[in-house]
């Protein structure tokens, strides 16, 4: 199995932020084919999707807050999967996830 090296996109989060279309640009530019989003800084899955692909780069995964992808969490995953994105991780737990019970009832 072939792995791909991405850039992680938080990396650069103000500047992502200020412009993403502009962003991912200059990741291509920079050498780099795949990217890893820590989100969508605003955008639609629609704009990052069209903007990955105008860069050509491919979104290889995403990190999604938890609290984001438990209040739709269907929807995220295919809004991912339109953006040809594979992996979605989740890459902390808040507060209210951190306590045992509730753990206990997220990793089943």
């Amino acid at each position: 199995m072939a792995y791909q090296i991405g850039f992680y996109m938080d990396s650069i989060r103000r500047r992502a932020e200020i412009s993403l279309k502009d962003a991912l640009q200059e990741v291509r530019k920079a050498g780099y084919e795949g990217v890893e989003l820590a989100g969508l800084f605003g955008n639609s899955p629609e704009q990052v999707r069209e903007w990955a692909r105008a860069a050509e780069l491919t979104i290889i995964s995403a990190q999604v807050g938890i609290e984001d992808f438990l209040a739709e969490p269907g929807k995220t995953v295919l809004d991912y999967q339109e953006m040809g994105c594979a992996y979605i991780t989740l890459p902390g737990l808040t507060e209210k996830w951190r306590k045992a019970t509730n753990y206990r009832w997220l990793v089943k």
